[in-house]
């Protein structure tokens, strides 16, 4: 426990420096590199569950989707869903090589999976600082909202672990993860709201204008049981490989996929959500 929550001191540290000290450019570095670790430990679990994906070519396409953002300022970068069609089209040109089924079951399909589930996700949030730029918000007030929606997914891991072990009696899907119960679920959403609300009401003037605490109320709810599916996703993968984390680079906590699980899929849910019912 005590390198459990060191390890998360620090990793919030290092997110703040980012944050504070680097802006945009340095969190759009930070995101690609938390992308391309996850990916590969994605990679990395499936192949323990029997499957062949194309490790070095998948976190290449990965970190090429992500990495144009970078030199934005020389030339005008794809969209996610444009990097993920050229991505894709580039894996499925190895059927060239081995013209098989067995290829396309063992190895293109887990690979395409790792892209689409991963960078393709991730890219969201790198570009989240651009497209707030459209609605005339600046890059500040972006990555402020930015790391609200972090901290929000992120403590639904805290609540529900801690709701989980004081309460826990109804499992949640036990065939996926025996640990996980409703009472923690709940604890979950419980915390997000809390995080949520007081956050919000301590920096709300760093945040989007027109976030109102209605809305940050519902989108902390939703964000947490997104970040708990997250969660219920990687522990599906980790069960079909038979571990228990995805790594060991993260002393206390696991692997970067035990760290990014829950927030896969629960930043783009929020980026969707303030864009389409926010602003």
């Amino acid at each position: 426990m005590k390198e459990r929550i060191l390890s998360t001191a620090v990793l919030w540290a290092i997110l703040a420096v980012a944050l504070l000290h680097f802006g945009d450019r340095g969190c759009q570095i930070l995101l690609i590199m938390a992308s391309a670790l996850t990916q590969y430990e994605f990679y990395k679990l499936l192949q323990l569950a029997g499957y062949e994906p194309f490790v070095t070519s998948g976190v290449a396409c990965g970190i090429g989707m992500q990495g144009q953002y970078l030199f934005e300022q020389y030339f005008c970068p794809l969209a996610p869903g444009e990097s993920l069609t050229l991505a894709a089209t580039a894996i499925a040109c190895c059927l060239f090589a081995k013209r098989s089924t067995e290829i396309l079951r063992e190895s293109l399909l887990p690979t395409l999976l790792g892209i689409a589930y991963v960078p393709f996700m991730f890219a969201f949030s790198i570009t989240f600082v651009n497209d707030m730029g459209t609605f005339n918000i600046s890059p500040n007030i972006s990555l402020h909202t930015l790391f609200w929606l972090v901290a929000v997914a992120k403590f639904s891991d805290v609540g529900g672990m801690i709701f989980g072990f004081a309460f826990g009696k109804r499992k949640l899907a036990p065939d996926l993860s025996p640990n996980k119960t409703l009472e923690g679920l709940g604890g979950g959403v419980i915390t997000s709201t809390a995080v949520g609300v007081i956050t919000f009401l301590i920096f709300r003037h760093s945040l989007i204008s027109l976030f109102t605490l209605p809305h940050v109320i519902l989108l902390s709810g939703i964000l947490s049981i997104i970040a708990a599916l997250g969660d219920l996703v990687e522990s599906a993968i980790k069960r079909l490989a038979g571990v228990k984390d995805s790594g060991k680079l993260v002393p206390g906590i696991g692997g970067i996929f035990d760290l990014t699980d829950s927030l896969i899929l629960a930043l783009p849910i929020g980026i969707l959500y303030i864009k389409y019912a926010i602003l």
